[in-house]
C-alpha cells in the first residue's frame, strides 16, 4: 500500500484549495483535515501523488460542514458535502484550538507553562456546542500526562465554551 507522504498531502490540499468549485463550497473559514489515496488508485505505480486519483477532506466552519474534494490528475473533479460527518482533529485545528484556549482568561496564566493537547468531541443535543466543530483541549506538565486545566473550544464559533481546572487536579 502506497501512502502519501506529510509533502504530497499537503500539496493535495493545496491544489484542491485553490479550486473555485472547493472555495465556494468552503466559505471564508475552513481547516484541511487530510487527503488520502482512493482505493482504486493505491497500486504501486511511478506517478507522483498529485497525479493519482485522490480525496481531499476539509472542513467548513463557515458551513459546518466536512467537505471533500476528489482529485484526479491534480484537477478536481467532484466536490461533496459529507452531512454529519465529522473528520478527526487536524495538526492545525488543535493548534487553533490549544491557542483559543490559551487565552481565556481564566488559564491564561498556568496554561502558558504547560503543554496543550485537544482531541475531538461531540457534545450531546442540547449541550454548549451541539452540532458543532468542538475540540476538547487538555493542559498538563510536560512528561505527566496527567491534564490539570481544560477548555472546550467551538471552533465553528471560534469561542471558548468551558473552562477551568479539571475536577480532582
Amino acid at each position: 500500500m502506497t501512502l502519501l507522504t506529510p509533502a504530497a498531502t499537503m500539496r493535495l490540499g493545496e491544489l484542491a484549495a485553490s479550486a473555485p468549485a472547493v472555495r465556494r463550497a468552503l466559505g471564508d473559514r475552513f481547516a484541511f483535515i487530510e487527503a488520502s489515496l482512493v482505493e482504486e488508485d493505491k497500486r504501486t505505480d511511478d506517478r507522483p501523488a498529485e497525479r493519482r486519483l485522490a480525496n481531499a477532506t476539509f472542513y467548513s466552519y463557515s458551513r459546518n460542514v466536512a467537505v471533500r474534494a476528489l482529485l484526479r490528475e491534480g484537477e478536481v473533479i467532484e466536490v461533496s458535502d459529507v452531512e454529519g460527518y465529522q473528520p478527526p482533529e487536524s495538526p492545525d485545528e488543535i493548534e487553533r484550538a490549544v491557542a483559543l484556549a490559551r487565552g481565556e482568561p481564566q488559564l491564561r496564566e498556568a496554561a502558558s507553562k504547560l503543554e496543550g493537547r485537544a482531541l475531538l468531541t461531540e457534545p450531546d443535543e442540547g449541550q454548549p456546542g451541539a452540532g458543532h466543530r468542538v475540540l476538547y483541549v487538555s493542559f498538563m506538565a510536560p512528561g505527566t500526562g496527567l491534564a490539570e486545566m481544560f477548555a472546550l473550544v467551538d471552533l465553528t464559533d471560534n469561542r471558548v465554551l468551558e473552562a477551568g481546572r479539571v475536577a480532582g487536579g
